[in-house]
């Protein structure tokens, strides 16, 4: 009879250990070294392999586009690419971005403000949702989840204060959270304009209301049942759902000239108790929730001011220990709205249509594999090389960057 050791169990991953050998540890082998010099950057959650590619290419892009702004390199031939640089230039600038301070938002601020009842929210809720301010419940537009050719239209949940639904469960740490955003909201709209008194009973409202749409809606972990998320309604029984709330009226007002016959609701639970939450009784709380929701969203585009005192909640949340850099967020903010022309450029630039050709013909012969393969398969049925065949015909290569943008950003 042979005798076999066998080592086993992980251990303690989280200490590194330069002299383990990789037959005792492999993760620890291979990462210790990496460990122990590598640090999490100050303005970083966490650090990781994908972490640090993604740090180098944001590097190279914020200097590739500093030298577009500065004339120091000629515009890419890439249409409407001379927008990306001036969103750059405009959030880059912070001598402008202080000076002009919350103006940008008063506008916009006050259509809140002016919401006296639940009357004035249903009159002008739709046209809110198309300006993109914050309701109580969100839609969407995607792909069938059964039948991918489609879109289809969703209801789903608006954004919570805390990052998951989840993160409610946790009673005491949820109320320490909670009251760390409520003090930074409370500074935020002082600094905006409001007066303390007023500022305190918004923030402190906003929480209110928050805590009562938490247990209503999904956490991601039940978000990645995503049979549970397709729960189809008629038009007519989704809009009948709604007492207080005209959703009659607002659907007839957002889709316009679209026609919808169903309606996919992927947070039953909310919608199930909605008029529990969305009504005349919870109006001010409401209220709240929507003004403090668009001062966090629109804090961090204004100001150095507005975004130091805008900070706190992250540090709390993500162990962040400082604001990124002007340039850093100029960047971000032009990625987040234009990033489908940042990727082009970058695809173009540093993978090159010669590397996306050949990398294109690659999977085309891969794909004309699988054909051969499935034809010749003597252990499938007919009919399952059939549907496979067909699934293999409908792929669709998309390899590095797009060869055409959307024509909307024409609009611009």
């Amino acid at each position: 009879m042979k005798h076999f050791n066998i080592r086993g169990g992980i251990g303690d991953v989280t200490v590194p250990n330069t002299k383990t050998r990789p037959q005792d540890n492999l993760y620890l082998a291979i990462n210790s070294n990496w460990m122990e010099k590598t640090q999490i950057p100050a303005d970083q959650p966490y650090i990781g392999g994908f972490r640090e590619l993604d740090i180098k290419v944001k590097k190279q892009l914020r200097k590739d586009l500093a030298d577009f702004m500065n004339g120091k390199k000629a515009l890419p031939q890439i249409a409407n690419f001379d927008k990306v640089v001036k969103l750059y230039e405009q959030a880059a600038n912070m001598k402008t971005r202080n000076d002009i301070g919350t103006k940008p938002i008063k506008k916009d601020l006050q259509r809140l403000l002016e919401l006296q009842s639940f009357a004035d929210l249903n009159e002008q809720a739709a046209q809110l949702f198309k300006q993109d301010f914050k309701l109580p419940f969100a839609f969407e537009v995607d792909q069938d989840l059964k039948d991918t050719d489609q879109n289809a239209f969703y209801f789903a949940a608006p954004g919570l204060v805390l990052p998951d639904a989840s993160s409610y469960q946790n009673k005491d740490n949820a109320k320490k959270l909670l009251g760390v955003f409520a003090k930074q909201m409370k500074h935020v709209l002082e600094l905006i304009g409001f007066g303390e008194d007023d500022s305190e009973m918004y923030a402190e409202q906003a929480v209110a209301f928050d805590q009562k749409l938490a247990p209503l809606i999904k956490s991601q972990e039940e978000n990645n049942d995503f049979a549970a998320m397709y729960n189809p309604y008629y038009l007519k029984d989704f809009v009948n759902q709604f007492k207080e709330f005209e959703m009659g009226n607002f659907l007839n007002q957002i889709l316009a000239k679209q026609k919808v016959d169903k309606i996919i609701v992927t947070e039953p639970k909310l919608f199930e108790h909605i008029n529990e939450v969305v009504n005349d009784a919870h109006f001010a709380e409401l209220k709240s929730w929507m003004i403090v929701k668009f001062a966090y969203g629109y804090a961090n585009y204004l100001s150095r001011e507005l975004r130091e005192a805008n900070f706190p909640y992250s540090q709390a949340v993500y162990g962040i220990q400082e604001l990124s850099s002007s340039a850093k967020q100029a960047y971000g903010i032009t990625a987040d709205e234009l990033g489908e022309f940042v990727g082009v450029y970058y695809g173009k630039n540093y993978f090159g249509d010669k590397a996306k050709k050949d990398v294109e013909q690659m999977t085309y012969h891969m794909i004309s594999v699988y054909n051969e393969r499935l034809k010749n398969n003597d252990w499938l049925s007919e009919a399952t090389k059939k549907e496979a065949l067909k699934k293999l015909s409908t792929l669709k290569v998309k390899i590095g960057y797009p060869t055409k943008l959307p024509e909307v950003y024409d609009q611009i």
